[in-house]
């Protein structure tokens, strides 16, 4: 099953059952529609944290070669002095 088809499968499932939910509780058309609403924000939500966390739990990469603060100095001279030719 390729995943347009399941997601279509999962989009109806998650309708239908809350659909039923909402008429069992008599909400009114109107509101139907903005409790879907949060219920999808608070989806996107929770996949916007879930996404931020992940990104903040990569592990750090290490560097080939750092050099020397003195080294460093000395490339940022000799970057100015190109600029100013």
């Amino acid at each position: 099953m390729e995943l347009g088809e399941t997601l279509q499968i999962l989009e109806g499932i998650i309708y239908e059952k809350a659909k039923r939910e909402l008429e069992a509780a008599e909400t009114p058309l109107s509101l139907q529609t903005i409790a879907m609403d949060a219920v999808a924000a608070k989806f996107k939500e929770e996949a916007y944290e879930n996404l931020r966390i992940s990104t903040m739990q990569k592990e750090t990469q290490t560097e080939a070669r750092t050099g020397t603060p003195e080294e460093l100095l000395k490339e940022l001279k000799e970057g100015e002095g190109a600029k100013e030719q």
